[in-house]
């Protein structure tokens, strides 16, 4: 999803992760909220709430993102110049490569959930 970024806007590989990678775990976390709960523990120390891995979960995502701002990467679509209104271009873009779709190895992406994942990273 993050080539699709750099091709629309020329923005280096790191910042357009930046921006997707929250998107992308907010999205699949229903899959497995104890996995990016564990994340946010392990890495940014965040209390393991064991009732509800789920919050603990986002409070990891929004210390990543966090992260990512106190060393000056973006973390939105406005930042990079991107624009919600490219989401489908960037979609069709993506399918038109040899093995474009499905992606993903902890969770299928097909062209709705990447349309999906990028209107997330779009808000």
């Amino acid at each position: 999803m993050e080539h699709e970024l750099s091709a629309f806007y020329d923005c280096a590989h790191g910042a357009g992760l930046a921006v997707v990678m929250p998107a992308w775990m907010e999205y699949v976390l229903p899959h497995d909220p104890m996995r990016f709960a564990r994340f946010a523990a392990e890495v940014f120390g965040c209390e393991m709430d064991y009732a509800h891995p789920e919050l603990t979960a986002q409070r990891g995502i929004a210390c990543l993102c966090s992260f990512f701002t106190s060393l000056g990467m973006p973390t939105t679509f406005t930042q990079i110049g991107a624009r919600a209104e490219d989401i489908p271009a960037m979609v069709a873009h993506r399918a038109e490569k040899p093995g474009g779709f499905p992606f993903g190895g902890f969770v299928s992406i097909g062209p709705k959930e990447m349309e999906e994942i990028l209107h997330i990273a779009a808000r």
